[in-house]
């Protein structure tokens, strides 16, 4: 069984994400997660639609992808932003023109990946290895991490 960081490191690794400008941030056990287990059928579904990368065998479990590793810090950045929602941005032009479609609330601001990088980079993170926010293990992890 893989041990989690002290309650003490963990309150460390917080503080230290928060302070990095993080909304969130808790630590989860590097274990295969039974939720991932369906996914190869997830992928032959076609639901990671033309992300072939989501394909890459380790994102199944974190030790395909960092062997030996024991816990993962697991960090949230809320994109939603105070501008307003692409629907709403000009009523009068709504009305003569249709909204032909909607801008995801996280394209409203920098590009969410330069965000995250720069946030992940020393001296916020130290020897951190980040992995993307797509990757299903983060998304699974991030359910188990204890905040």
């Amino acid at each position: 069984m893989n041990q989690l960081l002290a309650a003490s490191e963990t309150a460390w690794v917080r503080e230290r994400a928060l302070a990095a400008g993080f909304d969130a941030c808790g630590v989860a056990p590097a274990e295969k997660f039974a939720e991932l287990g369906r996914y190869s059928e997830w992928l032959e579904r076609g639901y990671a639609g033309e992300m072939k990368y989501l394909e890459d065998p380790r994102r199944s479990d974190p030790q395909n992808s960092m062997p030996g590793v024991r816990s993962l810090i697991v960090c949230a950045l809320n994109y939603n932003t105070e501008l307003p929602y692409s629907t709403k941005v000009n009523p009068e032009l709504g009305r003569k023109n249709p909204p032909r479609a909607w801008i995801s609330r996280y394209a409203w601001g920098d590009d969410y990946h330069e965000v995250l990088w720069k946030k992940t980079e020393p001296p916020h993170c130290g020897n951190a290895w980040a992995f993307p926010a797509a990757a299903p293990v983060p998304r699974v992890c991030g359910y188990r991490a204890d905040p």
